[in-house]
Order: structure tokens, then sequence, then C-alpha cells
């Protein structure tokens, strides 16, 4: 697990204008705050390629354990859609469930939406980015310890028996094998068109061949940045970080 502290904005492919805006908001526009979001859970892909896909009849599924107590911020993905195929349209659909050991829960927490335009759409050799799940509105509290799962789908509500389809599918981007190594959960799967009483399995052994695990983070509210000093430093951090960029 490991943590770190960054500005976050609504899309995280977008967190070098959200690292700038949040400098603006410092010194350069006036006294709004820069809110922070302290990164929990942390697993990004180590296995370039290998994906698995999502639409309104199937829903993918991570759990995951809590590492910090307070306020989710987000739950951002690695995913994408596949620029070779048919696009999906419906929006991608994120619902937080409790969980109970490797499974989720009837409990659900939560759910956010993005719309289809905003997942990239990249070859699956590409270098893939996290999407980000906005949770902020929800004021969902969690604790260190819990363990809880994300599902995702498009266009519906989770656990709908009857969804409408959709042409095109996303792809989350997945550890496999020797390279699953979260330990804070695992890879989940379901149909819900298969079976009367849509049931999740887990991806692994003897369901498939290799373990599995989704990459993600989650993200947690931050409160704001206390004193002049603290701020005056992170906002030349950030300027650095500009320049660095606009001289590559």
């Amino acid at each position: 697990m490991k943590t770190g502290l960054f500005c976050y904005g609504a899309r995280s492919r977008r967190a070098v204008a959200a690292t700038m805006a949040c400098t603006a908001s410092i010194g350069l526009i006036g006294p709004a705050p820069c809110r922070a979001g302290v990164i929990d859970q942390n697993n990004p892909i180590a296995s370039p390629g290998n994906a698995d896909s999502f639409d309104p009849f199937q829903e993918l599924g991570q759990t995951f354990t809590v590492g910090i107590t307070g306020q989710l911020a987000s739950i951002d993905v690695m995913m994408f859609r596949h620029a070779s195929l048919t696009q999906p349209t419906l929006d991608a659909v994120l619902t937080l469930y409790d969980a109970s050991g490797d499974l989720p829960t009837a409990t659900v927490l939560g759910s956010a939406s993005v719309a289809a335009a905003d997942v990239p759409s990249i070859q699956p050799s590409q270098l893939m980015d996290f999407v980000s799940f906005d949770l902020t509105a929800l004021n969902i509290n969690v604790t260190a310890g819990q363990t809880l799962a994300w599902g995702l789908v498009s266009g519906t509500v989770s656990g709908d028996l009857s969804p409408t389809p959709d042409a095109g599918s996303y792809f989350v981007g997945a550890n496999v094998g020797s390279d699953a190594t979260y330990a804070g959960g695992r890879a989940l799967l379901r149909f819900f068109s298969s079976f009367p009483t849509p049931s999740w399995g887990a991806w692994a052994p003897p369901f498939v061949s290799l373990d599995e695990d989704y990459a993600f983070r989650t993200v947690m509210v931050g409160g704001q940045i206390p004193t002049p000093g603290p701020i005056a430093l992170f906002a030349i951090s950030c300027a650095t970080l500009h320049r660095r960029r606009r001289a590559l």
C-alpha cells in the first residue's frame, strides 16, 4: 500500500491541469482553498496489454481493504475504450459495495458515473491512465481495515436483469498471474443475463487459470492546507513541475 498527497480535479488524466489550477487558487486568483486528496490503496498496472471488458450484461469488480479512516473522495480505475473496436456509448457506472471476505454483499454504499467521451480511446498496447469516479458528494465514510468492493457496468444500475444493450464495451487494466500482487482484495466477475440471480465469482482458479486483480486506486478527502509555509512550497513545486513539462 502506498500513500501520497496530490491535488485532484475532475479527471485524473488532467492531473497537471488540476495541479496548476490548485496553484492558481492558492495565490493568483484568490483565497479559494486547494483541496487535497490522499491516495490510500494504489494498485497500478503491472501487466501491460492485459485487460478485461465490461458492458451492461457483465460487471467487473474488485474487493479492497481500506487503509485510512476518513471520507472517500474517489475511486480511480485504469480503463479505456478499445480504439479498434466498436465504441461504447453508455456511461461507465461504478458502484461501491460493502463486502464480506472476498465478495461484495447486497449493501450498496453509492455509485458514480463517467461519460463515454471521458474515457480514453486507445490501443491496449498504449499506456493506460486512471479514470476518476468522484464520490465526494456521497459523503461515504470508511474505517481502516474495512473491506469494500467496487463494480463496473455500463449504462445501467448494477444488478439490472434487463439492461439496455450497448454495441461496445469498456476495458479495465488487469494484473495477471505473478503480477497480481494486491494483498487487500481480488478481481471479481458476474453476469446479469446468465443466471436468475446474478452472483459474484472470484477471477481466480479454478474459474480461470490465473489469479487477477484490477488496476485502481482509492483517494480520501483531505483538509485544507493549513499554513502559508506549506502553501508557498507547494505552489513552487507545482510551478516547477509545469516548467519541466514545458521543457520536454
